[in-house]
């Protein structure tokens, strides 16, 4: 996946989040300790959130990380199912 599709993710589910709780980007920004043109810029596509941004948006609502960046979800699904095989499976695959 490429950064700019990352961003369109993130920005598109950051908004999910503000719509669904009744807020503006202002509120959350003010919310989670960044300036509300940083956060513009986030829902603009004219920078990334840093990994902690991230953190702090999913600590905001309550959700998991991955629910605002999917590129955890990967992440969590491949080392799930790398857990799941026997120890000489698992050799292989590393």
């Amino acid at each position: 996946m490429n950064d700019t599709t990352r961003n369109q993710i993130i920005a598109k589910n950051i908004k999910h989040y503000i719509k669904e709780n009744k807020m503006t980007q202002k509120e959350l920004a003010d919310a989670i300790g960044i300036s509300p043109s940083t956060m513009s810029d986030y829902m603009n596509l004219r920078s990334n959130p840093s990994h902690g941004v991230i953190q702090k948006i999913a600590d905001f609502f309550g959700i998991l990380k991955s629910d605002i960046d999917t590129t955890y979800k990967e992440i969590n699904d491949i080392t799930r199912i790398y857990s799941q095989l026997t120890p000489d499976r698992q050799e292989i695959v590393y």
